[in-house]
This record gives structure tokens, C-alpha cells and sequence, in this order.
């Protein structure tokens, strides 16, 4: 393709040239020779950060095959603890929702009084008017 790598920070791109990169291009890079680029995509998120997203093609695995060692684990889901392994092995639960909550409620508080506030003046909550 067109689309290739300079260098270990590099990256050429038709229509937009030479673009610096950060991640993990290394394994990649390491095996250059036997790796196709396909299709690449450039997002951007809501923190104006951009993405490079390529779409890979290799003869070979990118992720080797484990060998089978003809054990079987069993798992149970639980509210007590995140999850426990036949083993013995027990991982705990992260509690997202009861760490964040506090958030949560602050935040439907501010969007409730936007949406009266919107209301009011006949408009809808996607005019802002840079209300913090």
C-alpha cells in the first residue's frame, strides 16, 4: 500500500505526509517484512485527541497459538466478590457505580436545572449558552 512507516515515530500518509506517532507500533515494526497495511482510519475523540486505527493483513499469527495443557477452570459470577475461580483465585469487585455515584448525582442535578432552564426560555438543551 501507500501507507507506510518512516521510522520508529513516523508514519507516511497520502494527502497528509509525514505524521508523528506514539503507541505500540514496536511489535509491528519488528516484523515489517511479513505485515500488510490495509485500510487506515484517523478518528478524533471529544478531547481533540486524534487515533490511527490500521487494518493489519499477515501470512503469519500477530498472536502466537497457546499450547493446550487439557485443564478446565471453572468460574463463578458473584456480587461479592467480582469473580472465583475453581482454583481458589478470587478477584474483587471494582464497585464502579458505588465509587462514582457522588459524580452522578451531581451531574443529573446540573442537566436537570439546564433542562428547566432551557424550557423556559423555549429553546432546546443543545443551544448552550455556556452555562458551568
Amino acid at each position: 500500500g501507500t501507507v507506510c512507516f518512516e521510522d520508529r515515530k513516523h508514519i507516511v500518509v497520502p494527502k497528509l505526509g509525514r505524521l508523528r506517532i506514539k503507541g505500540a507500533q514496536q511489535q509491528l515494526l519488528d516484523r515489517q517484512g511479513e505485515t500488510r497495511i490495509g485500510t487506515v482510519t484517523i478518528s478524533k475523540d471529544a478531547a481533540d485527541r486524534f487515533f490511527l486505527s490500521l487494518q493489519l493483513g499477515s501470512d503469519t499469527p500477530f498472536v502466537p497459538k497457546l499450547s493446550r495443557t487439557n485443564r478446565q477452570i471453572g468460574i463463578d459470577l458473584n456480587t461479592e466478590n467480582f469473580l472465583t475461580a475453581s482454583d481458589g483465585r478470587t478477584v474483587a469487585n471494582p464497585r464502579y457505580y458505588r465509587t462514582i455515584k457522588g459524580k452522578l448525582a451531581k451531574a443529573q442535578r446540573t442537566l436537570s436545572r439546564r433542562q428547566r432552564r432551557a424550557k423556559k426560555e423555549q429553546r432546546s438543551l443543545r443551544e448552550s449558552k455556556n452555562y458551568q
